[in-house]
């Protein structure tokens, strides 16, 4: 017995002797551990899409009602020329390094909440590391000389932190958590996707081929129907339009010009509650004071219309379940105005609050000591702009409301 155990012992030496002989010289060569099965492993595209929480810097204020119409917004045709080796090995320029932010361009056709999102990485043959980060931010758009670039940041930051598993493999991740409900308004948008080019891990690129060349206008020039930007991180201080230059190979190229990133998204449309509890027919919120105000009233609030910062007038709706829509009225405390739903007691106080410095926007901000549902008509007296916000069940508002340029 004891024999038979010392020939099983010399036999396994032998055998794991033969071995390391054997996948030396390729271990070697290739550079990755053997006994490594997830940088030996070599897999094809694969069409699964694996399921990531996105989680948000900020938590989100909360999820829009929506209805059963879906948009799906997607530029690619799913087929990434920059995960095939030549030409469009990677995103062009190449050998932007470090860390980069790339952007899509999108058109939301409705005002609508997030239900999911998708973006499409690749993990290079000889990347031995299959970790993978990256952000996701979104944008307004900002035309600069009638060109549309990103520009101040709308909403929050989303980080993700996942893998790709196999090496030459890429994967497309479905992205939900906190990303689930952001509103998008009607409108242009970007979406950015910030990651470390060190990394060797490739962000889906739809380049335009021989087989999907661009239109041409008149002139011969290509007319692209998207558009993609990408920039260094971090971006020197005073660098123009934020650092944001144009991701085609050149404008005027009808084959091989980048076309669209790897990412898309499915929205739901929203819509007003049904019916309406706060019908908009006479939505000018400066109807002017009362003919004989009381003279214990605060002016500024006068008619159950607040003028807060010297600049903006607010007059604010609200709905309890059962009853019609009815007119707030309203006081001030500070630089904020304080409205109640039909009794003595403030129930919802509204600020508009100076963020030029930051985003570039004054924020509107409200919170309801209520269940009810409310809309808040704001005007701005500098260009006599109106805009409606509206909020169900007494949630928040927090909202990028009129940019400073204005």
């Amino acid at each position: 017995m004891r024999l038979n155990n010392r020939r099983t012992v010399r036999n396994l030496i032998c055998l794991t002797a033969l071995l390391v002989c054997a996948s030396a010289p390729l271990a070697a060569q290739q550079g990755i551990d053997l006994l490594d099965a997830d940088q030996v492993l070599l897999g094809g595209a694969s069409d699964v899409a694996v399921t990531v929480r996105a989680i948000g810097t900020e938590a989100p204020t909360g999820v829009a009602q929506a209805t059963h119409v879906r948009d799906t917004l997607r530029y690619d045709d799913g087929g990434y020329e920059n995960f095939e080796t030549g030409t469009f090995e990677t995103l062009h320029p190449v050998g932007t390094g470090g860390v980069v932010e790339w952007a899509q361009r999108f058109e939301v056709p409705a005002d609508s909440a997030v239900v999911n999102g998708r973006v499409c990485f690749y993990r290079a043959e000889n990347d031995l590391s299959r970790a993978l980060d990256f952000k996701v931010r979104f944008y307004r758009n900002d035309p600069v000389s009638r060109v549309d670039y990103p520009g101040n940041r709308s909403g929050f930051a989303y980080t993700v932190e996942t893998n790709i598993r196999r090496a030459d493999d890429d994967l497309c991740f479905l992205l939900r958590g906190d990303l689930v409900g952001k509103t998008l308004a009607r409108g242009t948008h970007w979406v950015g996707i910030e990651w470390n080019t060190a990394t060797r891990k490739r962000l889906g690129g739809d380049h335009y081929t021989a087989d999907d060349p661009a239109n041409t206008d008149r002139a011969g020039r290509a007319v692209h129907d998207t558009e993609v930007r990408w920039r260094r991180l971090p971006v020197p201080e005073g660098t123009p339009i934020d650092g944001w230059m144009d991701g085609r190979l050149n404008p005027s190229q009808t084959v091989a010009g980048l076309k669209a990133l790897g990412i898309y998204f499915t929205v739901e449309r929203t819509h007003p509650p049904e019916p309406d509890p706060m019908p908009d027919p006479d939505p000018d919120p400066d109807p002017g004071p009362d003919p004989d105000p009381d003279p214990g009233m605060d002016t500024s609030c006068a008619g159950g219309t607040c003028e807060l910062n010297g600049r903006f007038r607010v007059r604010t709706r609200y709905v309890v379940a059962g009853m019609p829509g009815q007119t707030a009225g309203g006081s001030m405390s500070g630089g904020a105005g304080l409205f109640t739903f039909g009794g003595d007691d403030p129930e919802l106080l509204v600020r508009m609050v100076d963020d030029c410095s930051g985003s570039g926007y004054w924020m509107l901000y409200a919170g309801a000591a209520s269940d009810a549902d409310y809309a808040i008509a704001v005007r701005d007296t500098m260009d006599n702009t109106l805009k409606w916000f509206r909020a169900r069940a007494g949630g928040s508002i927090r909202d990028m409301a009129f940019a400073c340029g204005n």
